[in-house]
């Protein structure tokens, strides 16, 4: 799923951006993720998103056990590594849970997988 800065640094003008989206060809998921109106939907479209919004967070508790089909629990909310000090990030959908992690625990066990084009962080399945 693209962003808006995306097309923007691709060389697409806002203008031509917000003419597809109100045409209909564009379909905005959240502020500032789109998707072509006529393409399949992403798989795991909260994640994506999530990333596309939150570039410093990190898939995790919940989320990742259920990302990586090791549990039967399904999150109703998307759960998010951020590190400690960071700001509580701002997001109208899909509903985010967030919790701060310092050092190591942070940082060890991520693993970047490809979903829908785009590199989505989690910490991995032990």
């Amino acid at each position: 799923m693209p962003s808006a800065a995306d097309a923007l640094r691709a060389g697409i003008h806002p203008d031509t951006l917000h003419a597809m989206r109100d045409t209909g060809k564009l379909e905005q998921i959240s502020r500032g993720v789109y998707r072509l109106a006529d393409g399949s939907l992403p798989e795991n479209p909260d994640l994506v998103i999530v990333w596309r919004r939150i570039p410093s967070g990190v898939i995790c508790l919940i989320s990742a056990p259920a990302f990586h089909d090791l549990t039967t629990q399904i999150p109703h909310e998307v759960y998010l590594a951020l590190r400690r000090g960071a700001k509580e990030p701002r997001l109208d959908f899909p509903p985010v849970r967030s919790s701060r992690f310092g050092g190591k625990s942070f940082t060890e066990g991520i693993a970047i997988h490809r979903l829908d084009g785009t590199g989505v962080p989690s910490h991995k399945r032990h």
